[in-house]
């Protein structure tokens, strides 16, 4: 009887999820559905989408080094926490030419993911070859 459920739960879940309507030139598209999900399989397993073609939206988050003199920029969506410490799920991603996104900026954010030791531990990033700024936002707050 188990199996039944968990196989009828993963059929629905290839159902909703197929779904939306995809981007065919990136090879995963993370913007609604399993938004939390799909982040952490790529920090769970990095070697296996290093070099892909990624597509993300959510808001925009700035954080400039004043040590480094250099401005970090993260694509994310809120989570469920608890205790008051909501959760954010996303990449950092480099930005380098055109109208730079501010923080809380709704972005659509596509590139190639690759990763860099910081210390020691491997940090993802998406080299972007496409940021803009989609006048509908999704979902600010993910459960999955």
């Amino acid at each position: 009887m188990k199996r039944h459920i968990v196989l009828l739960a993963l059929c629905a879940c290839f159902l909703l999820n197929g779904c939306q309507e995809k981007n065919t030139n990136v090879d995963l598209d993370i913007t609604e559905d399993f938004y939390i999900s799909y982040i952490n399989e790529l920090y769970t397993n990095p070697n296996s989408y290093l070099g892909k073609t990624v597509h993300l939206e959510g808001l925009c988050a700035t954080y400039y080094d004043e040590e480094e003199k250099v401005t970090y920029y993260f694509v994310y969506r809120n989570g469920p926490g608890c205790c008051n410490n909501d959760a954010m799920a996303g990449l950092e991603f480099t930005f380098t030419a055109g109208k730079a996104p501010q923080a809380n900026d709704w972005i659509s954010v596509t590139g190639t993911l690759k990763g860099y030791m910081y210390q020691n531990n491997l940090t993802l990033t998406v080299s972007t070859t496409s940021v803009e700024f989609p006048e509908t936002r999704g979902k600010e707050t993910v459960t999955q």
